[in-house]
């Protein structure tokens, strides 16, 4: 199939949505279809939008979002349609935010691919809260949200979650969602044998656990500090190692924490870094308080690293408690992680067990290859 995919940022840089629509061209690209990128550059000041987010701000104390103005998006929209008019011999157009899609006119179908909805987003992000946003902001980002739904053929998102929410909030038509699961935003994953090396490698006299994640607060981080002080408190060493995210200042950690500061993957030397505790570390952790699916969690299924992180969002489609991992209450105590990983952890073979389960899972269901292949046989149906 010839794809247009439209994106109001270059979805070429791995630096967009944490690399998402980079992998999914690469991988359709790598399937034998053609993908063309619709991202011109955007002329507009939108000076409107810019004083009225000074109002909000400075006068009522409120965020305005300019990016979810309909305004500012009919805008772009005309921009992106007059470049879609150019192209020839194009089967179907993508996008990857909602909010390009919402008042895109073309005559080929619109597919969107996203991990939630707009709705679901309020009050679950931190910043997002209803509370703190201009009623206009979130006003308007429903409004685009269903103005997107009803311009698309096909939406597919990274979760039933993400689905319920599209029909419950937004009246979306069941027969045009799809929840296919997302892939590992990796240049390249180990292979099966790498992987079965790596699990003969682990060390078994000290559980490692690994967090990867920018925010310490929204990732659970000091969640995590605690479970592993537990699990140490349990009988079994283990060391934290926290990629990404740094404690508030003055806080001072045990020494089994280590914290590495933000890694670029990029960069060769840092990448190096990020293999390194993929293939030796025993179990990923992530306590995160807010997230719609984490691609996280199917980056350290590659390695055949089981996972741990709270039930909440589309994460229970990507991590199944009993196969790759297990899912906890947001409520949760940290000596509950802790004694699950310390009976894990104890039982080799149980070990094991999860650790193939999550590699299975990476070969045959969280990869973009598998992902694209499902997106299309459903566009196409």
């Amino acid at each position: 199939m010839n794809f247009a995919f439209v994106c109001s940022l270059n979805p070429e840089d791995v630096a967009t949505w944490s690399g998402i629509p980079h992998y999914i061209i690469k991988s359709l690209r790598k399937l034998g279809h053609s993908v063309t990128i619709v991202c011109p550059p955007d002329p507009s000041w939108h000076l409107e939008e810019r004083i009225k987010g000074r109002v909000y701000k400075h006068i009522f104390g409120k965020a305005y979002h300019a990016g979810r103005s309909p305004g500012l998006l009919r805008k772009r929209a005309r921009i992106f349609s007059e470049e879609l008019e150019k192209l020839s011999g194009i089967d179907y157009v993508l996008t990857i935010f909602p909010i390009d899609a919402a008042y895109l006119k073309s005559e080929k179908p619109i597919a969107i691919i996203h991990d939630a909805t707009w709705c679901q987003l309020l009050d679950f992000y931190p910043g997002l809260e209803r509370n703190i946003l201009a009623e206009e902001t979130i006003k308007d980002g429903c409004t685009s949200d269903r103005a997107a739904l009803r311009n698309c053929k096909k939406a597919v998102y990274f979760s039933p979650w993400a689905c319920a929410s599209a029909i419950r909030d937004l009246h979306c038509e069941e027969s045009k969602l799809r929840a296919i699961s997302p892939g590992s935003n990796l240049n390249s994953c180990p292979t099966e044998h790498q992987v079965l090396q790596f699990l003969k490698d682990r060390r078994q006299d000290r559980c490692q656990l690994l967090l990867v994640g920018q925010d310490w607060y929204r990732k659970g981080a000091a969640k995590a500090v605690a479970i592993t002080k537990c699990l140490n408190e349990l009988g079994t060493p283990a060391d934290l190692h926290i990629v990404g995210c740094q404690p508030p200042n003055g806080e001072v950690l045990p020494e089994y924490i280590h914290l590495l500061g933000f890694l670029d993957k990029n960069s060769q030397v840092h990448r190096q870094t990020i293999d390194r505790l993929f293939e030796t570390c025993h179990f990923f952790i992530l306590p995160t308080i807010a997230d719609a699916a984490g691609i996280v969690f199917c980056e350290a299924a590659s390695y055949g690293m089981p996972c741990l992180t709270h039930d909440l969002g589309g994460i229970a489609s990507i991590v199944l408690p009993g196969k790759n991992g297990n899912l906890f209450s947001l409520t949760s105590k940290p000596e509950e992680w802790a004694q699950w990983l310390h009976k894990a952890f104890a039982n080799r073979n149980t070990y094991l067990q999860y650790a193939l389960h999550s590699l299975d899972e990476a070969h045959t269901r969280l990869n973009w290859e598998s992902f694209c292949k499902e997106f299309v046989e459903f566009i196409r149906s």
